[in-house]
């Protein structure tokens, strides 16, 4: 009947032909693909973890609702269009162009699925009225929000009706011919109006198409707009249900089928490659397959071009890749004009980093036969590692510079790397007098790797046997007894939290002996051996407080020693007596303002319509029909007050981002629209850390995953530089993260599940392929079966309840997140440098201590299943 309706025409006479035509062109559509994007994500809380669709064996103690895995469908006609940076910056001026491409393209269509006295294809009476208009009579398409950092959800709602007016102003002016007809003033005046203003990161528009047998043409006219990036399908945010947690409409759901991962290289054991190599480059069989327009052609061939790692001399850090022509070698150029090089970016996360250039002996993810060892090829001694050095080479072939073409080179250089031991030439004189810099070839990677080489890697065209690392005569043993005069005392109180800290000597000797500069942190500490507390390093421990009378613990904090037994009293962190320094954001379903067991400091809502199948529900942020979040919210921060239960960060400030109605949907622009806002607003508020117990699914083998799982993870880059930490729940499905979105982004804390002692992991849990594993995903394990935490008292009167998943274990490190930054231990300037920092703690405790791992940790993996190192709060 729906599709009736959308062809609806007054006129009885051709009422059946265009049934006809209609239901044809529905039925041709239904055959073809869908509009590719975002039709392969599922988003929904994680609540209690789901049975996986494949048979798993059960746990000890697995959750007693067991529910099913339960997925909801994309939102119809509901598109995320993404501009790009070629797109003007004026978003009304951006969406009406948009329109009028629309329109100009589609208009041929028209006379077969519209009547011929339809209204113009913007014709509206304002957004209000689209539901009771004939389907005629709505315009081709209507903005639902506004992407970008800038945009404030109090005025969502009002900017979206001056973008749908921008789009219908230009869809009517623009059926009857090219866009070109408004005259060459009108685009002038567009173009001043985009020319001087700033980029704003990830910005769009989410839009909503009101005729359905168009949509498939309106969604291919978008993609190729100008200025248009990519179309996304949104999608709709649900629940992995409990068993008693939802009533969910009939028809709406889907379960997802088991995919196979996303074909890519196979990783070989690859042997270590030379220095030299790496300055010329190096090549990977997947080479010939990975998409890039105009440079990657049957005449080109890929290489990576790297040096050394400066952490680590004996792994490869690839700094570039280019194209270069089969038959000379040179570098091909993008319509005869630019090179075609991809260059590593600043930020380490940048998925351009991780795709292409990969890590510090981490290959690339689309390029996973690149070697990622470094054969040592000797070194030159030299007087002091700190030392000016220089040189005279004569090339293997000439190289430019200017007008000059020069096979002899003089070189200066210093040492680089972390222990000053590689060499790096920092320029070059030509016989001349031409001088090549590393700033002045930056651009030109190939170039530049041919004169000058890298850290610890020697210029390609270098001859044979150049070496590239430096090295000193060893210093002779210095003898440490009696060379230290006078000691700190050794007096630190050892209260919970210092397991870590190591032996510090903090003033050297007073009686002229040499310092004992080599002697190993043992032998240092054997000085203060009458006391085994050690010199507390950096900033003092947070305080601490019995925990009251008449609370139930959630029963993983002591596995993560967020609860530490004294004198026969479990203690928490005492925030009570500090000022709060940070507030942690939940992207849920809202927060109960009125629990008295959490300290709600506020919240903002993108839900515009509460749920009709529950009496009461709000789009407040400070209302929680569906309760996920609140149970969320208590494990980050539930009060040290003597009732009910008690959190990790007892007190901390709780900061509702609502993104999920009563029903526990939502979609998945809203996520991602907060996930802006608290890189732009929040942070004023003082929000430090996001907690999302939600997930994305995503199929690795369609054909737009890395568009768009670049989108989705451009957005959280934008939170992690604003300085946020990042904290995601792995997923229940007991399957590959890389289905998983925002947990497979780098730079983010992505959290799996122990099970209920905490000696191994939950079986629910997702896990990342040990064959993946790389310093920029950050994967820790935390308590999450069998949680006791608060509950919306709209959804359970007694305020609490007990739920297991990864949404429980996220908290736990949300929490343990934020005390590590008002420590002053995760001090990092963006949110990529602090998950780094909290991780590397957990990684240090289970190397220190190797009783405090689980079976199956990152230590020792099972059947190639990384769940990471468990949580610890030490700070």
């Amino acid at each position: 009947m729906a599709r009736r309706q959308a062809c609806f025409i007054p006129l009885l006479l051709l009422l059946a032909a265009r049934l006809a035509a209609c239901q044809s062109a529905d039925d041709d559509r239904s055959a073809a693909a869908e509009p590719a994007g975002l039709d392969a994500l599922l988003v929904r809380p994680l609540g209690e973890a789901p049975r996986s669709p494949q048979p798993r064996e059960t746990a000890a103690r697995e959750p007693a609702g067991d529910p099913d895995l339960v997925l909801h469908s994309r939102v119809a006609g509901r598109f995320v269009v993404l501009f790009g940076e070629d797109a003007c910056d004026d978003d009304e001026i951006a969406t009406a162009r948009l329109a009028r491409h629309v329109a100009a393209t589609v208009a041929p269509r028209l006379a077969a699925v519209m009547p011929a006295e339809a209204p113009p294809l913007g014709s509206m009476r304002g957004a209000a009225g689209l539901a009771s208009e004939q389907p005629a009579a709505r315009p081709l398409f209507t903005v639902a929000r506004a992407i970008g950092a800038d945009q404030q959800p109090a005025a969502a709602e009002e900017r979206a009706a001056r973008l749908t007016a921008a789009a219908a102003t230009a869809l009517s002016g623009g059926a009857g011919g090219e866009p070109g007809a408004r005259g060459a003033a009108a685009a002038a005046a567009e173009d001043d109006a985009c020319r001087w203003r700033a980029r704003r990161g990830v910005r769009g528009v989410v839009v909503e198409l009101h005729h359905k047998q168009l949509e498939r043409d309106v969604v291919q006219a978008m993609r190729g707009a100008d200025g248009v990036r990519s179309v996304l399908q949104d999608r709709v945010a649900g629940p992995a249900l409990a068993r008693d947690s939802l009533v969910v409409p009939r028809g709406s759901l889907v379960v997802p089928r088991r995919r196979p991962r996303r074909p890519r290289a196979a990783a070989q054991a690859v042997g270590p490659v030379s220095p030299a190599a790496l300055s010329a480059g190096v090549t990977s069989a997947a080479g010939a397959t990975l998409a890039w327009a105009g440079c990657n052609t049957k005449d080109t061939s890929l290489k990576w071009l790297g040096q050394r790692c400066p952490e680590d001399a004996t792994k490869t850090y690839y700094t570039a890749v280019v194209a270069v022509f089969k038959s000379n070698g040179t570098v091909a150029k993008l319509k005869g004009k630019a090179e075609c090089s991809k260059l590593r970016k600043k930020t380490p996360s940048d998925p351009q980093n991780v795709q292409w250039l990969g890590g510090c002996g981490v290959a690339p993810t689309l390029a996973r036969d690149l070697p990622v060892g470094v054969a040592d090829d000797g070194c030159t001694e030299v007087a002091a590692l700190t030392a000016p050095v220089a040189a005279e080479l004569t090339l293997t072939a000439p190289v430019k510079c200017k007008a000059e073409s020069a096979t002899k080179l003089r070189l200066s250089g210093k040492a680089c790397g972390a222990g000053n031991d590689l060499l790096q030439w920092a320029s070059a004189v030509t016989p001349g007098g031409c001088t090549l810099t590393r700033d002045a070839l930056a651009a030109t990677p190939r170039a530049l790797a041919d004169a000058l080489g890298g850290c610890g890697a020697p210029p390609a065209l270098a001859p044979a046997g150049t070496r590239s690392r430096l090295c000193v005569a060893a210093p002779p043993p210095v003898d440490c007894e009696g060379a230290w005069g006078e000691w700190s005392p050794c007096s630190t109180p050892c209260g919970p939290g210092n397991q870590l800290s190591t032996f510090t000597i903090l003033q050297p000797a007073a009686n002229g002996g040499a310092a004992c500069d080599h002697a190993s942190g043992d032998q240092k500490a054997q000085i203060c051996a009458g006391d085994p507390c050690p010199v507390q390093e950096g900033p003092p421990p947070l305080p601490r407080a019995p925990v009251k009378d008449g609370q139930i613990m959630p029963s993983g904090m002591p596995r993560i020693e967020a609860s530490v037994v004294t004198d026969g009293v479990p203690h928490v962190v005492d925030l009570g007596t500090l000022p709060q320094q940070v507030v942690v954001g939940i992207v849920d379903s809202g927060i109960d303002s009125r629990h008295p067991d959490l300290n709600y400091v506020g919240g903002t809502t993108w839900i515009t319509t509460p749920s009709p199948s529950h009496p009461g529900d709000t789009v407040e942020a400070g209302t929680d029909h569906y309760g996920h979040g609140t149970h969320v919210a208590g494990i980050v921060g539930a009060l040290n007050n003597g009732v009910g239960t008690v959190g990790v960060a007892p007190g901390i400030g709780l900061y509702s981002l609502k993104v999920l109605d009563g029903d526990g949907r939502g979609t998945l622009s809203s996520v991602l629209a907060a996930v802006q806002w608290a890189a732009t607003e929040g942070v004023k508020l003082g929000i430090q850390v996001i907690n999302l117990s939600l997930a994305a699914y995503l199929d690795p083998t369609s054909e737009d995953y890395d568009a768009t799982a670049a989108y989705i993870c451009s957005v959280f880059k934008e939170a992690s530089d604003a300085g946020i930490g990042v904290v995601v729940a792995a997923g229940n499905y007991g399957s590959d993260l890389h289905y998983y979105l925002p947990a497979s982004c780098p730079g983010i804390a992505a959290v799996t599940a122990v099970d209920a002692e905490g000696s191994a992991a939950a079986s629910y849990t997702n896990w990342l392929p040990d064959d993946d594993v790389d310093e920029h995903h950050f994967v820790l394990a935390a308590p999450g079966t069998a949680i006791f935490s608060t509950m919306s008292l709209d959804k359970d009167s007694s305020g609490y309840k007990e739920l297991s998943g990864t949404s429980m274990a996220a908290p736990h490190v949300s929490a343990v997140a934020a005390s590590c930054i008002m420590s002053g231990r995760c001090a990092g300037a963006t949110g990529y440098d602090k998950m780094q920092l909290l991780f590397g703690a957990a990684k240090g405790k289970r190397e220190a201590q190797p009783g405090y791992g689980f079976s199956g940790d990152a230590v020792g993996t099972l059947n190639g299943k990384y769940v990471g190192y468990l949580l610890w709060d030490g700070f």
